[in-house]
Parts: C-alpha cells; structure tokens; sequence
C-alpha cells in the first residue's frame, strides 16, 4: 500500500511497515504544514472556533484581543453561527468598497462603531449604533441601503440614499454631508426632518372666539399670521364705533382697531388702526378708518357718505352708504366699518380702524397646547357697519 495523504492538510501518511528511511522527513514536513496551517494564541490574540459541537445551536467565531498584562480588552469581532450576523465592537475601515447581501436582511451592528470606507456602502441596513461613544458613517463614495442609522456623523462624497436617515449625534445634531441625498424619511437628532414621503405644510384657521390649539403629530414649528379685530364705524349723532378686541396666540398679541368717531356738527374722524402688540417676528399697525364725507346741505339738499374702514392685509373693509345703513366689515378680515352717511341735517361718521396685523415663526413639538384669542370686530352705531372680527391662520411646518 503506497503513502496517502489527508484531504483538508495534505499530512503524509506513510504506508504501513514503509518509509523506514524517509519517514522521518515526512513526519517534519507534517509538522512544518501544522505550523503553517494551524491558528494558534498569542498573548495579544485569542481565537474561539465554536465549541467542537456539531449539533450546537450555540458556537459562536470571535476574536479575542488582550491587554499587556494578560486581560481580555474586548471580542472586537464576532460571527453568531446560526444566523451569520457579524458584530464589531470597534472601527471598520475599508480600503475598498462595502458591498453586503442586498437580496438578504445582512446589516452592520454593533456598539459605538465607527464605519469608515474609501469606497462605497451598499447593503441592506447600516446601523453605527451608540455604546458609551457615537458610531458614525463615513466614506469617500456613496452609502445605500434601506435603513441608514448613525448616532455620530454620517458623510460621502458621493450620494446618500436609503428609505430612512437617522443621524443623532451625542447632545447635538449629527451632521450630514453629501453631494445628494435621497430618503423617504430623514430624522436629525430625534426630529423628523423629512417624515413619510415629504409632507407639504398644513393650514388651520382660527375664527372661534377662544380656545386651545394642539400642535398636530410631526409638527415642528408653526407659521404664523393673524390680526385684530377690526373697529366699528361711528354714526351722524349718536356716538363713537365701537373698539375691537385683541387676538392673541400663547404671549403674541395683536390689538383691535379703535371705532370711528361720530359726526354731529363736525366731520367723524376715521377710528386708529391697531397697534402696540407683543411678540412675533414682523408687526405692522392697522390702517386708519376714513373720515366721514362732510355735512347734509339743506338748499339744495346733498347727502354724503360716511367714511370706509381701515383695510386690513386680508382686505373686506366695510364700505358707508349715504342716509342709508353701509356694508359691514368682512368676517375674520380684521377691517374697520364702514361710517354712517349724513341723513337730514347731520354729518356723516368715520370708519373703524383695521386691526394690527402680525406674524410670527414658532418652534414646536407635538401635541403642545397654545391658548388663543380671537378679537371681536366693535360694533357699529347708527348707520355705521360693525368691523370685521380678527383671525388666525396657522402654516404648520413638518
């Protein structure tokens, strides 16, 4: 029977009652492939192939690296047998690209890692999740997977796409740097910045005369536009409009316009336009209501009008008819009545002022409760028309 040798090594083994001057040679060309072949520990290293059990559910592969005195540092790598998934514990730096099993559920995992390529990222999911320091996601070509999650900075030098963006960061904002970028949903230090597919704003007007407003779910900040009331136009005798009242949304404010003046023996002047608010990012006073048109003459008799509302930016002024009752202010339109006309022998009254116009940026967080208020248009007296009453108008940011 000749020499055979084993499959996996290739060891001699010399045929039985042979080699008896060459078996030597054979056994140390044996050992010399053991050495080269056969993992072994070191004082730095260790290496764990499973447990020898075939039959195991358990068995795991990882490396061991240990300390100058002997004590184990950490498994920087680990394989779980039964379902494949490699864990790293420390960096992963890539000279080349990063290609996983797209068609499959493969991802990277593990405690404040660090994904580092020279290349391009493709796979399914990518998690560089967070242990006591931030993993982040960083190569010189493109990163693609379904789900993209780093808790430090992610950056590329090419494209960025994946159904969903996660980058935290520690107690800031990650960073995101990228020629382009393409995701479903994008969330930048637990905000949604980009949920679902892309919301556009939503508008909810306010008309009712009081209530609390609730910040919709995803919401995170608020545009706002709004006004006061509108004052009511004055009559030919019998008195001033009346005053409008303030809208007001949390601590911003918006005062109503005041009420025009009667016209008894001298022309009704127009009623101030609202000013002197609070808060809010741009402010603009209301318009002044019109003077009343003049006096009644007796020979020949002439009748005039009374003056018109103050217009607010949402316009709707009430217009003044002459000896007869005008048009009053538009609903929520914030604008002044129109002024009683001169009947016999009177004068005509102004118009009520426009209430204060006011908008405002708001940061937000969902399902925060803000109290508001909804100025009243003041009344009109005698043939003047009552102003408009103010509103709301919410542009909600997601």
């Amino acid at each position: 029977m000749a020499d055979t040798v084993t499959p996996n090594l290739g060891l001699t083994k010399p045929e039985i009652g042979a080699s008896a001057n060459s078996w030597g040679n054979k056994l140390n060309t044996n050992f010399d492939l053991l050495d080269q072949k056969v993992i072994r520990n070191t004082a730095q290293w260790g290496m764990t192939l499973g447990d020898g059990n075939s039959a195991s559910t358990a068995g795991p592969f990882f490396i061991t690296r240990y300390n100058n005195a002997g004590v184990i540092i950490d498994n920087p790598l680990s394989i779980d047998r039964q379902s494949g998934d490699v864990t790293l514990t420390a960096k992963l730096n890539v000279a080349g690209n990063i290609v996983m099993d797209v068609s499959g559920q493969s991802h990277i995992t593990g405690p404040g890692i660090d994904i580092k390529g020279d290349g391009n990222i493709t796979t399914v999911n990518l998690f560089a999740t967070a242990g006591s320091f931030s993993g982040s996601i960083s190569v010189n070509g493109q990163i693609t997977g379904g789900t993209i999650v780093s808790q430090g900075n992610m950056s590329a030098a090419g494209q960025i796409n994946g159904a969903a963006l996660s980058i935290t960061g520690n107690s800031a904002l990650g960073t995101v740097a990228a020629t382009a970028m393409a995701a479903n949903s994008l969330t930048l230090g637990g905000v949604a910045v980009v949920p679902g597919a892309q919301p556009v704003p939503t508008i909810t007007v306010l008309t009712a005369p009081s209530g609390v407003y609730i910040v919709p779910a995803g919401c995170r900040q608020l545009h706002g536009r709004m006004v006061g009331g509108g004052g009511g136009g004055g009559s030919r005798n019998a008195g001033p409009g009346g005053a409008a009242g303030q809208t007001s949304f949390g601590a911003i404010t918006a005062v109503g316009g005041s009420g025009g003046l009667q016209g008894a023996s001298t022309l009704g002047t127009g009623g101030a336009g609202g000013t002197g608010g609070a808060g809010g990012n741009f402010r603009m006073r209301g318009s002044n209501g019109a003077t009343g048109g003049g006096i009644t003459l007796s020979s020949p008799q002439t009748f005039t009008s009374g003056g018109q509302g103050g217009t607010s930016p949402f316009g709707g002024a009430g217009a003044s008819a002459v000896n007869a009752l005008g048009t009053v202010a538009a609903p929520n339109s914030g604008s002044g009545g129109g002024g009683s006309g001169a009947g016999a022998g009177t004068t005509a009254g102004g118009g009520g002022g426009s209430g204060e116009y006011v908008e405002f940026l708001m940061n937000v967080t969902p399902g925060q409760n803000v109290g508001y208020t909804i100025g009243a248009g003041g009344a009109g007296v005698d043939f003047g028309t009552n102003g408009g009453s103010g509103v709301i108008l919410i542009e909600e940011r997601y």
